[in-house]
């Protein structure tokens, strides 16, 4: 796969700062890669209070991700902390395959010399 291929999965957003991203009991649809600003994954406890999980910054991905794979309800809510700019892509097989794909075949047309493993078997 060339990578032109892969920017066909990627839609460019952006959020204000402070903007829900999804809220707790939505499904979530989409993977964000965060290109610049953060976003921050929580969920609330018992008495209301919010408990961060995941902080995304640039050049990570964010997403409530047993919510995305199995279409049900996430108990997670992720909130832009700042604003942002992010690419989406919906759901999880349309873009993680094609990615996958595209990153097992770098692998293998880089130079053996190139690799930093030092995996010998």
């Amino acid at each position: 796969m060339q990578v032109w291929k892969i920017g066909a999965y990627f839609e460019p957003h952006s959020f204000k700062k402070n903007e829900y991203v999804l809220w707790e009991g939505e499904v979530c649809q989409y993977n964000y890669f965060v290109i610049s600003g953060c976003m921050r994954v929580f969920i609330r406890n018992k008495d209301g209070i919010a408990n961060t999980r995941y902080i995304a910054f640039e050049g990570m991905f964010c997403t409530c991700f047993t919510s995305l794979i199995t279409g049900e309800p996430s108990f997670k809510t992720s909130k832009s902390h700042e604003s942002h700019f992010i690419i989406k892509t919906k759901g999880y097989s349309n873009f993680m395959g094609p990615l996958f794909g595209f990153l097992f075949s770098l692998h293998y047309q880089c130079p053996k010399s190139a690799s930093k493993s030092t995996y010998s078997g």
